[in-house]
């Protein structure tokens, strides 16, 4: 079984010479923990990480903070997790960024400084990628990296940014994909949904046109999948949206969620579907 990967944030490994090996046996690991799994993912997947991490380095950049279009993000982020069932509302955020994220950390249990990490580094790479217009904008090189990867997947699982990622790329190139399993996604954020390409029509996007079925998961205290049951809401075409408990912490790491008991049913159910067995 061919298994694309398509990663989030924070992956950046050097280059695809080092990064791509690495994360094959990082990830095929996890898979192999997996108890519902319906392979043995030693010898029966075959996967390939898509991997796009080095793609959203600006080369010569400084790192001298946020950039306009990514501190607009982060507003937009924390008013949809303060506000997680509006649909398509904008507004700049009422609270200060730095009293939002203690607040934030306070919810979630975690220090304030891992939660703003996170959160910086989670908007200037979703920024870079949806970034237009002049400037720093690697969104086509990313998507033909990623189109390359997914080519003849039969499987492809895309996590957090990568979910983005694999949507805008799905239909860039009119992939077919058997099956694609987005997990820990930020897709249906009222803020990023609105910027997604092609453009949702009347607040609805749609499950891109190669793609057979579409399972998305969400552990319930993922705080990028927001808002809870989202993606099936604002997208047309979603077979499953499903929210449960995918680990007791580290509610978003990737390799949790494919450890996760949730992933392998999913895998099961469209193995059994598919193939009769």
């Amino acid at each position: 079984m061919r298994v694309a990967v398509v990663h989030g944030i924070r992956r950046y490994r050097g280059a695809p010479a080092e990064a791509v090996p690495y994360y094959t046996d990082q990830w095929l690991s996890a898979l192999s923990e997996c108890q519902t799994l319906p392979w043995h993912a030693g010898d029966q997947i075959d996967l390939h990480p898509a991997y796009y991490s080095h793609l959203l380095i600006e080369p010569g950049a400084q790192g001298n903070g946020l950039t306009p279009d990514a501190q607009e993000l982060l507003a937009a982020f924390l008013d949809a997790s303060y506000n997680p069932d509006t649909t398509g509302a904008q507004g700049p955020l009422t609270w200060p960024a730095r009293a939002a994220i203690a607040a934030l950390a306070n919810r979630w249990k975690l220090p304030e400084q891992q939660v703003t990490r996170f959160l910086e580094r989670f908007v200037s790479e979703v920024a870079a990628f949806l970034r237009t217009g002049a400037g720093f904008t690697p969104k086509a090189d990313v998507i033909e990296t990623v189109a390359e990867a997914m080519e003849g997947a039969d499987i492809v699982i895309a996590h957090s940014l990568g979910s983005i990622v694999a949507y805008e790329t799905l239909w860039a190139h009119q992939l077919e994909i058997p099956l694609l399993i987005t997990i820990g996604s930020p897709l249906a954020v009222p803020q990023l949904h609105p910027r997604l390409t092609p453009t949702p029509v009347d607040g609805l996007g749609a499950r891109p046109p190669g793609v057979r079925q579409w399972s998305n998961l969400a552990d319930r205290g993922d705080f990028i999948a927001i808002p809870p049951g989202g993606i099936a809401k604002a997208f047309t075409g979603v077979d499953e949206d499903l929210h449960g408990t995918i680990a007791p912490f580290d509610f978003h790491k990737i390799t949790n969620y494919l450890r996760s008991r949730t992933l392998g049913e999913v895998l099961t159910r469209w193995h059994q579907t598919s193939y009769g067995t």
